[in-house]
């Protein structure tokens, strides 16, 4: 990249006019942590950055101080920095390509191992690839946080945050509005890895091929599968506004906002969306330092957000769409705003020239192509599903019942015909059906055995639906790729099949049940002492109409209008 475009966005050269010529890498000679300080002093006094942001305007300047958000972060000036690191990663390539088996490898086996040996106060700077991961793994800080329990001695922040070093022909070189001193960390961390792990290479190789991992779970957490998500989110924060200092004061206040909503998205089970203006600051609060965020989100609501950026569906009805709108009347209801702002949106998909390294956001190309597409969806990020006390048996399926969150076991819909199911009210947490011929139709908690009886109703017939298609399609040669994409389906139904049948089995919606133990390993659907319902399952039945997927996780595939439809609403009797 030219250096004029890479000093806008932040890089900080560690000497010479050229910075990162072709991407073609290699690595320094060693150096001993008691020789670098002269040459941090000499390499800081050559060191200087533009500032391409749209200047406050007077009002801001003048209101700024005095809003008090309870917000202990500057968020602004963090988002700019996040941008440019994100922009950094992008243009190296890293962000580009699926992470590497040799990439995570070093992350979990040396990087972090590194940083909980390391003095808390010391600032150690990640390479590349390992800046990445680490970046995408505090995106899901519950399971972050988790990881850090089980395997280290704290909470591992990253000091400074949206710093990396890459390498030139013969230079390291820090990056991403970092203080100037981080020039010396980066030297100091690349000593103190030769000496802990005199094997191993810091700096990965980026031009030569490295196999993908198509996943790598820690837990119920997928890193690859997290990293792949998170490599668009840069496209769609560099639209022109994100650019401009008051529509980021602007995201600031509205975030905060956000967060002062959750209590009440909690009292009904609900998913909070975030427009990208919001998740923007979202985004920045959390990588910033993980301990800060949770304290002031404790202080303004009273409880952690956890950030789920799992759901990536944005079919009109799907569990994304139905939650964004929940989330634009909640917000309506509460500040009487328009939700929606104007280039704070999803953006589409990235065009193909996002997917090359020199992919340029000032190109007025793009941002011309960005201004003739109004969208009005929100970010794929979620706060998720708190968790619920564990009923300690069965819910009675009757009106005068009620579920561990004080709601009615279950709703009847006053109609035994079929046709009064359609267009029936979407309720969350519940299954629309009946589970035999005798039974009342209504909305059935997930807390009785009646809603896993309609599912697994409806799984059974799905089962033998694509068991027919599937002969079909072998006795008629039908195209390959069709009956693989059938019989892919088939084994997907048969494993929610499997889930179900053993859900029924146990006796509570939670906890062990006969047969767990020699399935336990292929965590399809147990996790601690709660049941979670595996995405295949919600595939097999069309969503549970008006359910989320289990109680604390996963969402319905079925929106309002879609219930009482198709395989949404119809009978667990085998009829609908």
């Amino acid at each position: 990249q030219q250096l004029s475009r890479n000093t806008r966005w932040g890089v900080q050269p560690s000497s010479g006019p050229a910075l990162l010529p072709n991407l073609q890498l290699t690595m320094n000679s060693a150096i001993s942590v008691d020789t670098i300080k002269p040459d941090c002093e000499a390499m800081n006094s050559n060191l200087s950055v533009e500032n391409n942001w749209h200047e406050p305007s007077e009002k801001t300047k003048s209101t700024r101080e005095t809003i008090n958000n309870g917000i202990t972060v500057n968020l602004v000036q963090k988002a700019r920095d996040l941008k440019r690191f994100l922009l950094i990663i992008h243009s190296l390539g890293v962000s580009i390509a699926p992470p590497s088996a040799e990439s995570l490898r070093r992350y979990f086996d040396f990087w972090l191992p590194l940083i909980n040996s390391s003095d808390e106060s010391m600032e150690l700077i990640p390479p590349p690839d390992i800046a990445w991961l680490w970046h995408c793994h505090r995106l899901a800080p519950n399971h972050y946080i988790k990881y850090c329990k089980s395997n280290c001695s704290r909470v591992l922040e990253a000091n400074p945050p949206f710093v990396l070093q890459a390498k030139t022909d013969s230079h390291s070189v820090a990056c991403c509005s970092a203080p100037v001193n981080t020039c010396c960390s980066a030297a100091k961390t690349r000593a103190l890895w030769k000496r802990k792990y005199p094997e191993e290479s810091f700096f990965l190789d980026l031009t030569t091929p490295h196999k993908n991992a198509s996943t790598h779970q820690v837990g119920d957490f997928d890193l690859a599968c997290s990293a792949e998500r998170q490599a668009t989110f840069l496209w769609q924060v560099s639209g022109e506004r994100f650019n401009d200092e008051d529509f980021l004061q602007e995201a600031v206040q509205r975030y905060v906002n956000f967060i002062k909503i959750k209590s009440i998205a909690e009292a009904h089970n609900a998913v909070l969306v975030p427009t990208y203006q919001i998740d923007l600051m979202w985004h920045t609060h959390m990588l910033s330092n993980l301990s800060l965020y949770m304290k002031d989100c404790e202080k303004i609501a009273g409880g952690c957000l956890d950030h789920d950026d799992s759901l990536t569906d944005r079919s009109e009805g799907g569990i994304l769409d139905v939650s964004f709108q929940a989330t634009k009347d909640l917000w309506k209801e509460t500040y009487n705003e328009n939700y929606v702002v104007v280039g704070g949106m999803y953006r589409g998909e990235p065009p193909a020239a996002f997917q090359a390294p020199s992919w340029d956001p000032d190109n007025v190309l793009f941002a011309s192509a960005v201004a003739l597409t109004s969208n009005n969806q929100g970010a794929s990020s979620t706060t998720g599903l708190r968790s619920r006390p564990h009923p300690a048996s069965w819910v009675t399926a009757d009106e005068s019942s009620l579920t561990t969150d004080g709601k009615q076991a279950f709703i009847p819909t006053m109609t035994t015909m079929r046709a009064g199911l359609e267009g029936k009210t979407y309720q969350q947490g519940y299954v629309l059906g009946r589970p035999r011929a005798t039974a009342p139709v209504g909305y059935y908690h997930l807390e009785t055995k009646e809603a896993h009886q309609i599912l697994g109703a409806r799984i059974q017939v799905r089962a033998a639906k694509l068991r027919r298609e599937l002969s079909d399609a072998q006795r008629c040669c039908s195209p390959t790729d069709d009956v693989k994409r059938i019989t892919k389906l088939l084994r997907c139904t048969d494993i929610a099949g499997d889930v179900i049948s053993r859900r029924l089995s146990a006796n509570a919606p939670y906890g062990n049940t006969r047969g767990l133990e020699a399935r336990i390993n292929m965590g399809y659907y147990y996790e601690g002492d709660t049941w979670l319902y595996p995405d295949p399952l919600w595939e097999a039945t069309g969503g549970a109409c008006g359910g989320e997927a289990a109680l604390g996780g996963g969402g319905s595939a079925c929106g309002g209008g879609a219930c009482g439809g198709g395989g949404c609403g119809g009978f667990g009797d085998g009829n609908g």
